[in-house]
């Protein structure tokens, strides 16, 4: 007899997360190394952040818990790779986007800036081709398809699975609401506000996977998370933005006045965004 998340026991639905997990890991592979598809590239590294911070979550449902866990640690690896692409690209974008703002004309100094982010992009992405497409990453990604397809789940799993994955649901809630009660948001630092990011994510990817076990009315909380991780990702965008200027491009030499106009555009759009932050991620999360 199916129960009301519509597979007929845990073990099928916790199964059926990771084989989706899979699934869009699969999709995304082919277009990792296109320099053509950065959207490949965000694809895949979305599709496998779900997967580790959901075997953090549910990895002790698997009888081989400890090996589920150690996925966690050795996908860490392939994450690492995959988000110095990814973050070049998205640092190249807020760049460009700041200097589409100060509207300035593209003269040398601009051209200089715009070469060494594409030299960065370019070399991310060739040490992203060579990794991605080593013997490592190949036995990983075929160890990690083996585990997931083929070992079993813990027998009690099946006996009241939907109380346990609600529970679990809660514990995150929990966890996200004593970090937002603990966080003076007016003076939170960019640390913090990135650990609530990262604790938005888990919580929401863990709710999208059990979405039908936790019913529709759970979408609205879902919507909010991403709401809030959206206002905090480009917090953080920008944060970094201002670090890359102040620190790598000052190191290049890249022209002085070009430097403090970016840094007063960049600050501009962060006290913008901050503010719509402090407005608003009590209320997505509150």
């Amino acid at each position: 007899m199916q129960t009301k998340s519509g597979v007929e026991s845990g073990a099928d639905f916790v199964r059926s997360v990771f084989l989706v997990h899979l699934t869009e890991l699969a999709r995304a592979h082919p277009l990792v190394v296109q320099s053509d598809s950065p959207e490949g590239l965000h694809d895949f590294r979305v599709a496998l952040r779900k997967l580790r911070s959901n075997l953090k979550s549910l990895g002790g449902f698997f009888q081989e818990k400890s090996t589920a866990l150690d996925f966690v640690e050795r996908l860490s690896w392939l994450d690492d790779l995959i988000s110095r692409a990814r973050d070049a690209d998205v640092l190249a974008t807020t760049i460009s986007q700041a200097l589409a703002d100060l509207r300035l004309p593209e003269d040398r100094a601009v051209s200089q800036l715009r070469t060494i982010l594409s030299d960065q992009i370019l070399n991310a992405r060739a040490r992203l081709e060579v990794g991605f497409k080593s013997k490592k990453t190949h036995d990983l990604l075929i160890d990690l398809t083996a585990f997931l397809r083929t070992t079993p789940l813990v027998a009690d799993l099946t006996v009241d699975y939907q109380n346990q994955i609600t529970k679990l649901n809660h514990k995150r809630s929990k966890r996200l609401a004593k970090k937002i009660l603990d966080l003076n948001i007016r003076n939170a630092s960019n640390s913090q506000l990135h650990a609530i990011r990262i604790e938005c994510k888990r919580l929401r990817y863990l709710a999208e996977a059990s979405l039908p076990v936790l019913g529709k009315n759970e979408q609205k909380h879902i919507d909010a998370l991403g709401k809030a991780q959206a206002l905090l990702g480009l917090h953080n965008d920008l944060a970094e933005a201002i670090k890359w200027t102040k620190t790598v491009a000052k190191k290049a030499e890249v022209k002085v006045g070009l430097r403090k106009h970016l840094l007063e555009q960049l600050s501009k759009t962060q006290e913008t965004n901050d503010r719509r932050l402090r407005n608003k991620l009590p209320v997505y999360l509150g």
